[in-house]
């Protein structure tokens, strides 16, 4: 079958997948864009990889495809396996495992499994087969979770108290500082961000942010002496409909500023600009034990759970998030 006339039959297994979570906007708009999301796959499947399609009484009840991308999100050539199922289905979890198996050849190193938070039944199988987790993309409620956040912590509005200053980013400067710090911190640590030194892929941040100067809200993190240790922002997606109105937030600091707190005060200052701006959600992915802790305190849910090959990570590294 063609791509278009699988997509109105599967589009129930991927919105099952959303409808479990509570910032999803169940509305027309929204299950537009859940459609949308799911024919540029199919269609990418169909160009470039497979579609399989597990059926009982000719109705769907899993499926599975892998498709290249060439120019992914990423900012490098990656290989793109998604699936849906019920995940109390142990027939369609034993034929998604024979699937994986009969792709094995095509599944190469650069390959990005995502996979619905539902599934983690799955993650020794996975394992087995050479993925591990890499990250957790979250989603959360602004207002309960800055609630939630104040109530705990009541983290302060600056960083003074660490001799620590906090300057927006509002010039082209800031932002070549911001970058500069991600390159730094990432070419240390790559297994929390293994994607920023592909080339290119910084400096299209870069350029992104320099389109969006006053658009969003960014901050440096400085010592006294000016040297930055940290940033952290988010973007705002007025016209969000799987969320609704959205802020995307990201933060990366140095090690020598971590475990004292900033990334408490980072949230908050995030949380309330994206209050501020209309947002009444938030995502972000991360494999930061400390954001994945805070991201339980707050009530972030995984919206999905990226796996590649040659997983740096063990398991228990997500505890924080997922549980032991």
């Amino acid at each position: 079958m063609s791509a278009s006339s699988l997509l109105a039959p599967l589009l129930p297994l991927r919105l099952a997948a959303f409808r479990h979570l509570a910032a999803f906007r169940d509305t027309p708009s929204g299950r537009r864009a859940v459609r949308e999301h799911l024919a540029t796959q199919l269609d990418r499947a169909e160009r470039t990889g497979e579609v399989e399609v597990l059926r009982r009484a000719g109705a769907p009840v899993a499926f599975a495809l892998w498709a290249f991308d060439e120019d992914s999100w990423f900012r490098t050539p990656t290989t793109q396996v998604t699936f849906d199922l019920d995940p109390g289905d142990a027939q369609a979890r034993a034929w998604l495992l024979e699937r994986l198996d009969a792709w094995a050849p095509d599944l190469d190193a650069s390959t990005d499994l995502m996979m619905d938070p539902r599934h983690t039944a799955l993650l020794p199988d996975l394992e087995a087969r050479g993925f591990g987790l890499t990250s957790a993309l979250l989603v959360g409620q602004v207002a309960p979770a800055l609630d939630r956040l104040v109530a705990r912590y009541d983290p302060p509005s600056d960083l003074a108290h660490l001799g620590l200053t906090l300057r927006p980013v509002t010039t082209p400067a800031d932002v070549d500082a911001l970058v500069a710090l991600k390159r730094r911190v990432f070419a240390e640590v790559p297994d929390h961000c293994w994607f920023y030194l592909n080339p290119g892929f910084a400096e299209a941040e870069r350029e992104g942010l320099l389109a969006d100067l006053g658009g969003g809200a960014y901050w440096l993190v400085a010592r006294p002496d000016g040297a930055v240790v940290g940033t952290f922002g988010a973007s705002f997606q007025l016209d969000g409909v799987l969320w609704g109105p959205c802020a995307g937030v990201d933060l990366a600091l140095d090690p020598s500023v971590r475990g004292q707190g900033v990334v408490k005060t980072a949230y908050r200052l995030l949380l309330e600009a994206a209050a501020a701006h209309g947002c009444v959600a938030f995502k972000g992915g991360t494999s930061q034990p400390a954001v994945m802790h805070l991201s339980r305190v707050m009530g972030r849910e995984p919206h999905a759970l990226e796996l590649r090959r040659a997983p740096k990570f063990p398991r228990q590294h997500f505890a924080p998030l997922l549980g032991p």
